[in-house]
């Protein structure tokens, strides 16, 4: 019985005594370091940026814009005219005009509608018993005023009345008359020749 008692108290110390060494030993080493582990490899996804597939350039497609035109008011404002053909030329005639059948009120140098440049003499008669003067006068076809080339109160025979150089006036056509002035005022229908300028 004693010994069976005695082998149920061994155990139990036999326990603590190595209980106690152990306790021994942990207080005995002092504060215990705890050394850092290395934190498990845990596989992570990367930050790969996203593959952006990048388009060839394209040429821009250039649509054209329609033309604006500005018309200025002064020209928008102005009326159309209608286009007026020419007058034919009038035929030359070697028949003296009107008012030049009387021989002693006449051009002789002249053609009617002929064509006259440079420096012509402008020859005829200017006769009358009672004219008070005589004058050539020349006008152009646009204008209805006369101006006086020559004037004289002396009467003429088959002469010069009056020159012109054609360079003085535009080119275009014009009147050339003699008109005789009596000493009442009045004058007899005067001989006048339709002619034209060409420099």
């Amino acid at each position: 019985m004693k010994h069976h008692l005695l082998s149920s108290l061994v155990l139990p110390l036999a326990l603590i005594s190595i209980l106690s060494c152990q306790i021994a030993n942990v207080i005995g080493a002092g504060p215990t370091t705890v050394l850092p582990t290395e934190p498990p490899v845990v596989a992570r996804a990367t930050n790969i940026p996203p593959t952006v597939a990048v388009a060839p350039p394209t040429q821009a497609i250039v649509v054209p814009q329609p033309t604006q035109v500005v018309v200025p008011t002064q020209l928008a404002a102005m009326p159309i005219q209608p286009t007026v053909p020419p007058a034919p030329p009038a035929q030359a005639s070697a028949t003296p005009p009107p008012g030049c059948s009387n021989p002693n009120t006449t051009i002789t140098s002249l053609i009617d509608n002929g064509i006259v440049s440079g420096f012509i003499e402008i020859k005829g008669t200017a006769t009358d018993p009672n004219m008070e003067y005589w004058k050539i006068e020349y006008r152009p076809e646009a204008s209805t005023v006369y101006d006086q080339l020559n004037k004289s109160n002396k009467g003429i025979t088959d002469d010069v009345l009056a020159r012109l150089s054609t360079k003085t006036v535009a080119n275009g056509v014009y009147f050339i008359r003699l008109v005789i002035v009596k000493k009442d005022g009045n004058f007899p229908t005067p001989c006048e020749f339709r002619v034209t300028v060409q420099n």
